[in-house]
């Protein structure tokens, strides 16, 4: 596989980025449901979809949110909870970028929002290891939509065969798979490491 995979492109939370427990977020969601079930409940939420592809404000996307849903919870206090949801890169993360960045040409696709992007950015500017980014926000595509997986390939100018996309969740990785990438799924840091190496892609 390595000599076929010409650029690895990163999904961002639950990969290089540690989030919060969905679990600890009970006054966003439903009760009677599991934190699975809630968690499937944000992905497909159509407020959410619109926020990462930059359709509607935070504010816009919070207000509606919570009055889909009957969540009793303020405005300013759920985006302060959303804003708080992402931890940071994974201990050695971006370290290891940069290693692999020695061997391979890096890139990172994630479904993020004006609040979580820019400090997320700047700390892989510093790194130097990354050369393609791709905010949902920002392009206006979002995963796990066959057609933002063709826009990416589109714009890095690799054939869709020759990127290796890997993703926390397995919705997105089909949406991948669809669009001809080669695609894994990964849950945390601890998983990215092992696949690299078994792909043979490791540094």
């Amino acid at each position: 596989m390595s000599t076929e995979i010409e650029l690895i492109l990163f999904d961002l939370g639950g990969v290089l980025v540690e989030l919060g427990e969905i679990s600890a977020r009970t006054s966003w969601f439903q009760p009677n449901l599991s934190p699975k079930e809630n968690w499937d409940l944000w992905l497909t939420a159509p407020q959410s979809h619109a926020l990462e592809k930059g359709q509607i404000t935070p504010r816009e996307f919070a207000e509606s949110f919570i009055r889909e849903n009957d969540i009793e919870i303020d405005v300013d206090t759920f985006l302060d909870e959303f804003r708080d949801w992402v931890i940071g890169f994974y201990p050695d993360a971006l370290s290891y970028l940069q290693q692999l960045s020695q061997s391979y040409r890096l890139g990172i696709f994630s479904n993020i929002t004006e609040i979580h992007w820019p400090p997320l950015k700047q700390q892989l500017d510093e790194s130097g290891a990354i050369t393609d980014y791709f905010a949902s926000y920002l392009i206006g595509q979002a995963k796990p939509d066959v057609s933002a997986f063709q826009f990416v390939a589109k714009q890095t100018g690799v054939l869709p065969e020759h990127i290796l996309f890997v993703d926390d969740n397995l919705i997105n990785v089909e949406g991948a798979r669809s669009a001809g990438m080669v695609a894994h799924q990964v849950v945390g840091f601890d998983q990215l490491r092992p696949l690299l190496e078994q792909s043979g892609l490791s540094h």
